[in-house]
């Protein structure tokens, strides 16, 4: 991991740290103070920063991370991100935060303002991270995504789809390296390629979530063993996880 990266997690432990103390602190000294609705609010707020932090550390802080290639079973994998388990976490912890406001909102004897903001936390819950808690779980630790590099080609595998996400995208696709394929576009939640349509039938996009590299290292992965054939027998090499990542560190 790079120095950005690590000051990163730095910050994101202070942040997760801090808003515990005040959300413990502020408990304890409203305990015996009694202002009003804001009572419950100062409360409130710093547990659901820690609620939503898994989430968003994985969206701002992993792209930071280093890529792990790794050899297995004659082709190098690289191992998609952890964005299934961020987003099922923060859902799980958004709706025991809600409880537990509720909770909080009858010790203060502030019921009513603690339902508009339990309804607040629940509804992101539900619209953003998990409608079915059980089957996503599932889902985040048995699925994930997966890059694999042959001497043939590039293989992508994605896991089945949350409640909450729409991808139309096929999870499991293959592309050779003599079909010369390249990244055209990004549109999220779709990688948008290119190619010669004479020579290549598609498909002609992939899903663009889970992915475990940048997306300027893949596109630069595909160049090269599209443009030097005499390297791709070494994704059939333990050696192969060199010039990967040395692939991935010049992007």
């Amino acid at each position: 991991m790079d120095l950005a990266a690590r000051d990163l997690w730095k910050l994101t432990a202070i942040v997760i740290v801090v808003n515990a103390v005040l959300a413990v602190g502020t408990y304890w000294v409203f305990s015996f103070i009694r202002i009003g609705p804001l009572q419950l609010l100062f409360i409130w707020f710093p547990l659901y920063l820690c609620a939503t932090l898994p989430h968003l550390i994985e969206q701002r802080v992993r792209p930071f991370w280093s890529s792990r290639p790794h050899f297995e079973d004659g082709s190098i994998v690289i191992p998609g991100n952890h964005q299934s388990i961020a987003l099922v976490t923060t859902g799980f912890l958004l709706y025991a935060f809600a409880g537990g406001t509720m909770a909080a909102g009858f010790t203060t004897g502030q019921p009513f303002h603690a339902a508009i903001y339990v309804f607040a936390a629940a509804s992101m819950a539900f619209l953003e991270c998990t409608r079915n808690p059980g089957k996503d779980l599932v889902i985040a630790l048995t699925d994930k995504q997966k890059t694999t590099l042959t001497p043939e080609g590039i293989s992508f595998h994605f896991p089945e789809l949350l409640s909450v996400e729409e991808n139309s995208n096929n999870r499991d696709v293959t592309i050779l390296w003599k079909d010369n394929v390249t990244i055209d576009d990004i549109i999220h939640p779709t990688i948008f390629l290119k190619a010669d349509p004479d020579t290549y039938d598609g498909p002609w996009g992939i899903s663009s979530e889970r992915i475990g590299i940048p997306y300027t290292g893949l596109d630069a992965l595909m160049r090269h063993f599209n443009e030097h054939p005499e390297d791709r027998p070494l994704l059939a090499a333990p050696q192969g996880v060199n010039l990967v990542n040395d692939i991935l560190a010049a992007a």
